[in-house]
């Protein structure tokens, strides 16, 4: 969620996932996704899309975003969809004043939260999806 440049796709793929699928709104952030792929040598592994996290029907082992607190909060309904019973969710890019509102937002959307790692002023928040 939130592609940018596509490191977090490219990386999971990299690091042993047979494939990955990176969103963003910005239509910029998956033509530079899609190049950096080829780069890599790994597009044939991954698929990047415009859109948004209420406008994915799929269900994921593993949703991975490095976005906005706020976006990420108003968001925090539709990305909780997108992560399949038993899956995990780790959200990142959030600053330490925000880490609690991000926590909330994901907990009310039926996510548990399973771990908070804190570096700096940055926190990442791992969230785990009963299995249904």
């Amino acid at each position: 969620m939130g592609c940018g440049s596509g490191i977090l796709t490219i990386a999971a793929v990299l690091l042993g996932a047979t494939h990955a699928v990176g969103i963003d709104t910005d239509a910029e952030a998956v033509r530079c996704s899609e190049e950096n792929a080829k780069r890599n040598g790994v597009e044939e592994r991954v698929k990047f899309r415009v859109g948004e996290a209420r406008g994915i029907g799929d269900r994921y082992p593993l949703v991975v975003s490095n976005i906005d607190s706020d976006v990420l909060i108003r968001c925090a309904p539709a990305v909780a969809r997108c992560v399949d019973g038993g899956g995990r969710l780790a959200v990142t890019g959030i600053w330490r004043t925000r880490a609690d509102d991000v926590s909330a937002a994901y907990k009310t959307a039926g996510l548990d939260a399973a771990r908070r790692t804190t570096e700096g002023d940055w926190v990442l928040l791992e969230f785990d999806k009963p299995d249904l």
